[in-house]
């Protein structure tokens, strides 16, 4: 909007500076033909050139001004007498160069006193043209006391032989020009300012004026006074709603005294706003979001009738406050002008609002962060002491039960043994079996405990070394086949002829995202199912991607999957053992990332899913397929 005024303004200045040359090219053309009178002998001082000159220059919005050789008047048009506030054009057309110099008091476009060599006059008697293109800016004070500024243009008049027989001056006020480009830089300026305070924001420092705890106070404070300035309001003010939307509180007030300021705190704090708004004022402001007129004769010292204008303060399509007005011409309704600045400061009060909210959301959310960054930190370090500690029992838990199974296939049978002998040593035999296949389970528990604890303090260390990926998919493959030998297992070798595919890697940590690729396969599909593992060679990379038959995944859960503690809800597990902390995944991502690869998982739902990594093959080797 404030764009759209500034281009009328300027709009209006090229319409006036267009109609302006207009009048002096007439004007200019009236001339010509005097000259031509003169130079076939006439005297332009007779009374019948003098007539006919006043009856072209009556015609002339703009002040046109004839002088002679001693810059005396000769005549002047109406809008000359008018702009000068002359009353007795006799006398005043009297007086000579110096003495109307004196009572204008000449000014340049600065406000400095004109040196007399460069008034218009001398300018244009020294042979100079004053174009109307190039037109002088002067200011001066006429004979009725107002300070009038004025475009000037002009050009000597010469005769027959080419000297200066005089001079003629066309006037164009441009005072209420150069007053509205005033305003209207002083508007734009004010509201740069406003817009500075917007972006400094609060200073979070509290004020005496209103003894408010709010940290808005400073801020909007600043803001009231810069609006008071640029809407030339007598008082202004900003009251907001509390968070239940009903009562007010003022929180910024300029342009009263002590004893007002008390006056406004008793009449709008703690009050609701249906105490001052009918509730027809109320829902034209939160439908057309423009200021309404009300009387608050609580407000006039008198207690006469005492106008406002109340503007909301719109965020998120709801009133969150009142900007009052108060001001004599606020009395009477708004112009166009003054309605445009209104909402554009009430925009920036809201503005500033906002920002506030949220600053203090990025507040709560840094402390949140910062609380859940702390707690992290001591989980991690609660999980490395944890996953330490439990290492060294479990290792003595397996320990002894191997040495247990050891001794129960060598005990010998003795003489006289009670029938069902064999039958309990095996009976504790499987049971020593089945404890340590859930020590190893532990142990991989707090493996991932441990390696998680590590990843999170940037300490999981990688034996980086060239190796043989097929060679290290086939082992897991064949790990896995052994122990679980009711399931069947397929490995698509999708190499060709070469049964070495070289990769730079850490073959332990690759193998543990293979074998953990392949335990969830198992863990998810029923015993019947088949799983699938291949191994292929894209461009300079070589991908591993193991496939089930399970209930699949959907997709918005398929990007949480690598997340550190995350188990997909409502997924059973179909085959061997449930225990799992949700850890497994975020290590084999981590590890992945770590050789430079990327995991990844293909699935849909009721279709069963395809785990994946690549890993970029050896330098070496892809240079001697080249």
């Amino acid at each position: 909007m404030l764009r759209a005024r500034v281009a009328e303004l300027e709009r209006e200045r090229d319409e006036a500076l267009e109609y302006g040359q207009k009048q002096r090219i007439q004007l200019e053309g009236e001339l010509e033909s005097l000259r031509q009178a003169t130079a076939l002998g006439r005297t332009f001082s007779t009374d019948e050139q003098i007539v006919a000159l006043n009856a072209v220059f009556g015609t002339i919005a703009d002040g046109v001004v004839m002088y002679d050789r001693a810059g005396k008047i000769i005549c002047a048009n109406q809008a000359f007498h008018q702009m000068m506030g002359i009353t007795s054009p006799a006398n005043y057309l009297q007086l000579s160069m110096h003495e109307r110099c004196a009572r204008i008091q000449l000014r340049d476009g600065q406000g400095e006193l004109l040196p007399e060599e460069a008034w218009p006059l001398t300018r244009l008697a020294r042979g100079e043209v004053i174009a109307s293109g190039e037109p002088v800016d002067l200011t001066f004070v006429t004979l009725d006391g107002r300070e009038i500024q004025t475009d000037v243009s002009g050009a000597p008049i010469l005769d027959g032989a080419g000297e200066i027989v005089g001079e003629v001056i066309v006037f164009h006020d441009i005072t209420a020009r150069k007053r509205l480009e005033k305003r209207t830089n002083d508007v734009l300026q004010t509201l740069l300012e406003m817009a500075q305070v917007l972006v400094q924001g609060t200073d979070r420092t509290a004020t005496d004026e209103l003894q408010l705890p709010s940290s808005l106070h400073s801020v909007l404070q600043r803001l009231m006074k810069l609006g008071q300035r640029v809407l030339r309001c007598t008082r202004m003010g900003v009251m907001l709603l509390n968070q239940d939307l009903e009562s007010l509180q003022p929180v910024a007030v300029v342009g009263t005294s002590p004893e007002e300021m008390e006056q406004w705190l008793a009449t709008f704090a703690g009050t609701r706003l249906d105490e001052h708004l009918s509730a027809e004022q109320i829902e034209a402001m939160l439908s057309s979001g423009l200021p309404i007129k009300v009387n608050i004769a609580q407000l006039s010292p008198s207690g006469r009738q005492h106008f406002y204008q109340l503007i909301p303060i719109i965020m998120h399509d709801q009133i969150i406050g009142i900007m009052a007005l108060d001001g004599g011409q606020y009395g009477q309704d708004l112009s166009a002008d003054e309605l445009v600045l209104i909402l554009a400061v009430s925009r920036l009060v809201a503005l500033v609002l906002e920002r506030e909210q949220l600053l203090e959301e990025r507040a709560a959310s840094q402390a949140n962060e910062l609380a859940l960054l702390e707690a992290n930190r001591r989980m991690d370090e609660f999980l490395s002491i944890v996953s330490h500690e439990l290492r060294t029992p479990l290792t003595t838990i397996n320990g002894n039960i191997q040495l247990a199974k050891r001794r129960v296939d060598t005990l010998p049978v003795p003489d006289g043994a009670p029938a069902g002998y064999h039958e309990k040593l095996k009976l504790i035999h499987e049971l020593l079996s089945r404890a340590e296949r859930q020590v190893h389970i532990q142990n991989r528990l707090v493996g991932d405990l441990l390696d998680v604890s590590r990843i999170q303090g940037n300490r999981l260390q990688l034996d980086m070394d060239d190796t043989n990926l097929v060679e290290i998919v086939h082992n897991a493959v064949e790990d896995q086949r052994s122990a679980s030998p009711g399931r069947v297992i397929l490995l698509h070798d999708n190499v060709g002829d070469a049964r070495s595919l070289p990769v730079h890697a850490d073959a332990d940590r690759i193998g543990q995202v293979i074998t953990n690729f392949l335990t969830n396969a198992l863990k998810y599909s029923a015993s019947d199912r088949v799983v699938e593992a291949s191994i292929e060679v894209i461009s300079s990379s070589v991908k591993v991607s193991i496939r089930d038959e399970g209930p699949g995944l959907p997709p918005e859960e398929q990007k949480m999957l690598w997340e550190r503690f995350y188990r997909v809800p409502g997924i059973v597990v179909q085959s061997g053992s449930g225990v799992g902390l949700g850890l497994g995944l975020h290590i084999c991502q981590t590890i992945i990332a770590r050789h430079g690869g990327e995991v990844g998982v293909d699935s849909e739902v009721g279709k069963g899913s395809t785990f994946w990594f690549k890993l970029p093959l050896a330098s070496d080797f892809v240079a001697s397929k080249q």
